[in-house]
């Protein structure tokens, strides 16, 4: 895009135009004829064009600088509104993932080592309602069950596997904004994982890690599937943002507020020695009915929890992550869950678009879970997980990612041997 706060407007010069207005005074002393009157006329189209001309640019400023969205300043700088068809916003994505196992033994899983494909489709549409209002739909669809459909582990391998063939609807909702932004409500059929415990490395199965260990924290009990509910979101100041949300905890859109999943969550934003980071810390309930770990037939009531997700940015071409969380042992399988890494910006090695990531996360079973394995003669041990990626910048739409894990004690068990998963993800997004 053409720098416009260097460009300049060529209709008249600082010098011209005051030697025609001096001429227009000038000839206004005269007696009229028809040649002054048409100079006079040309004049006032000339003033006319200048100020048409200024307003345009100052419009195209606000546009780079951000102050205004794209469709109010294009609808200053013509004078008329656009239609509705030309507001709309469309995005589509498509991801592929291949992925093949090292090290499995048939005791651990029947058919032991495989290669597995799965495919994802994303298409997203975003359409502002008015100047502070915005609705949003996402609709995906996908195919294949990956390597997670072979073994059982507690952080799974591939969090973009989308299951049995299908074509759904994921998000519909609207969103009013006020106060330049620092307050915006949501409410529809939202996915609160999208603006919950986020993470600006470890956050994205599309671009970032694979593993869901990586993607969300594991000690949180997030609805099983998107369903109706809301958010709100709130900035007192600039390095302090406010959270909260809720939904249906079942997602099945039956007898709405029976069973609630609620979340809160606090952000810091501080530069530290001039570096941005993000400190989430929230705590979270989960409405259902949950059996207890040892004792299924017996209700254990809620589960609840709380956890933090913290980046740092070191050096300009250096990221840290870190991520726990915990919930109560007595309904669940991972009472806690950490993980830690770093990402590497390309510019490291003169490619700014590419990035390396390397990420150890762990799950750790309660007691009551420890309990319940050496009741069936295993032995309990908590799970490690070890991911590398490199992403590959092929084009401005297209990426190819190269990612190898490790895992160890797999789900949770000593007896089941460790082993590797390699893969290649490709990802095409405009």
């Amino acid at each position: 895009m053409m720098n416009l706060k260097h460009r300049k407007t060529t209709t008249l010069s600082a010098f011209g135009l005051p030697v025609l207005l001096a001429a227009r005074a000038i000839c206004g002393a005269a007696e009229p004829s028809a040649d002054l009157e048409a100079l006079k006329k040309r004049l006032d189209q000339l003033e006319q064009t200048v100020a048409t001309q200024s307003q345009t640019i100052e419009a195209q400023r606000q546009l780079i600088d951000g102050r205004v969205t794209p469709a109010a300043a294009q609808d200053d700088a013509a004078g008329t509104p656009k239609k509705w068809h030309e507001k709309l916003d469309l995005a589509f994505g498509a991801t592929t993932v291949l992925q093949g196992s090292t090290g499995v033994k048939r005791q651990f899983a029947a058919g032991g080592n495989e290669f597995d494909a799965s495919l994802s489709l994303d298409v997203a549409l975003t359409f502002p309602v008015s100047e502070h209002g915005t609705a949003y739909a996402l609709i995906e669809a996908g195919s294949g069950c990956g390597l997670d459909a072979n073994f059982c582990t507690l952080s799974g391998v591939n969090h973009d596997a989308y299951g049995e063939r299908s074509l759904r609807p994921s998000e519909v909702w609207y969103e009013h904004r006020w106060l330049d932004d620092k307050l915006r409500l949501r409410g529809g059929w939202v996915d609160l994982s999208t603006d919950f415990d986020r993470n600006e490395v470890a956050n994205c199965e599309h671009s970032q890690f694979l593993s869901s260990g990586f993607v969300n924290n594991l000690a949180i009990e997030f609805p099983c599937d998107n369903g109706i509910g809301a958010m709100v979101w709130g900035s007192p100041c600039e390095w302090i943002d406010l959270g909260a949300g809720v939904a249906e905890a079942d997602a099945d859109w039956q007898r709405v507020g029976d069973c609630l999943f609620a979340i809160s969550e606090i952000d810091f934003k501080p530069k530290i020695f001039g570096k941005p980071g993000n400190y989430r810390f929230y705590t979270w309930v989960n409405g259902e009915n949950h059996a207890r770990i040892c004792n299924p037939t017996e209700n254990g009531g809620e589960a609840y929890g709380f956890g933090f997700s913290f980046d740092q940015q070191i050096t300009s071409t250096l990221t840290a992550f870190a991520r726990y969380g915990w919930q109560p042992e007595d309904v669940a399988r991972i009472e806690q869950a950490c993980s830690g890494g770093l990402q590497i910006s390309g510019k490291t090695f003169g490619r700014p678009d590419d990035a390396i990531g390397v990420a150890c996360g762990w799950a750790l079973l309660g007691s009551d879970s420890r309990q319940l394995y050496a009741l069936s003669g295993a032995r309990a041990g908590d799970e490690t997980h070890l991911e590398v990626y490199y992403r590959l910048r092929a084009t401005e739409y297209l990426e190819f990612t190269p990612d190898i894990q490790w895992v160890m004690n797999p789900d949770g068990n000593r007896d089941n041997p460790s082993f590797g998963v390699f893969g290649l993800r490709a990802r095409l997004a405009f």
